[in-house]
């Protein structure tokens, strides 16, 4: 497999890349940077917990760097939990170079965001669907004309009734220029239909053969009292040296 080195990533995220601890790219990383380094617009097929986040954040970033400007990039995600987990990656790797991300996600006052939004420029936005409809409609803060790249995350889980409607709308306020990602752990019909109304001749690229979860991904869950949450919370992350993620439905 070709290292970061030799699928063209900069030395600015390289270095970043080392400080991670990330000694190789994965499946996914590997067969879809090339393509998306050279500009074209890739629609990829990735298990949950493939690295697929890297693979859209690694070219998105090393564009922004080397040409940087608030509103470059927006992601759609389907729940506000995976735009946070969303927002802490692009941290990861762009923060040391004063990368500025905002969340705008149902659960959050509008009010706050506005404010926010008012306040400060951002060079990632991250959203749910009907919460960037919402301030499109609503709204004059969200400005989305400058718009480089488009990141539909986990596309398939976005499919409800209003889910067409709204990515209309967001794609009649961005530019026709920008490139698109649509990443996806199924290609049914309907993500079939979502990538021919968001990309142009897109590089499809499948990692993992079968659309599963990862086999080495573990999963659990734990009912507890509203009161116990917190507590609980803390002895897992204290008492286990494996990565853990949480979901937190309602």
């Amino acid at each position: 497999m070709l290292s970061f080195v030799q699928l063209g990533v900069c030395k600015e995220l390289l270095d970043v890349i080392e400080k991670l601890g990330w000694s190789k790219p994965s499946d996914i990383q590997a067969k879809t940077l090339p393509h998306a380094l050279r500009g074209r617009d890739v629609v990829g097929l990735a298990e949950t917990g493939s690295g697929k986040t890297a693979a859209f954040a690694i070219p998105i970033l090393q564009d922004l760097i080397r040409r940087p400007k608030h509103n470059f990039s927006l992601i759609l995600t389907p729940t506000r939990e995976l735009a946070v987990q969303l927002k802490s990656h692009f941290l990861e790797l762009g923060s040391i170079y004063g990368l500025k991300v905002i969340c705008l996600v149902g659960g959050q006052h509008i009010e706050g965001q506005l404010r926010d939004l008012r306040s400060s420029k951002y060079h990632i936005i991250i959203g749910t669907p009907g919460r960037i409809a919402f301030h499109i409609e609503n709204s004059k803060e969200l400005k989305l004309n400058r718009i480089r790249y488009l990141v539909l995350d986990e596309a398939d889980q976005m499919l409800d009734d209003t889910f067409e409607s709204q990515l209309l709308l967001i794609l009649s306020k961005l530019p026709s220029t920008h490139h698109t990602y649509l990443y996806s752990a199924t290609m049914s019909s309907k993500v079939g239909k979502i990538k021919d109304i968001c990309t142009r001749s897109p590089v499809i690229v499948e990692a993992g053969g079968e659309y599963t979860k990862v086999k080495k991904l573990d999963h659990a869950f734990v009912f507890l009292p509203d009161q116990e949450r917190d507590v609980y919370l803390a002895y897992l992350l204290s008492s286990t040296s494996s990565k853990v993620s949480f979901l937190c439905t309602h």
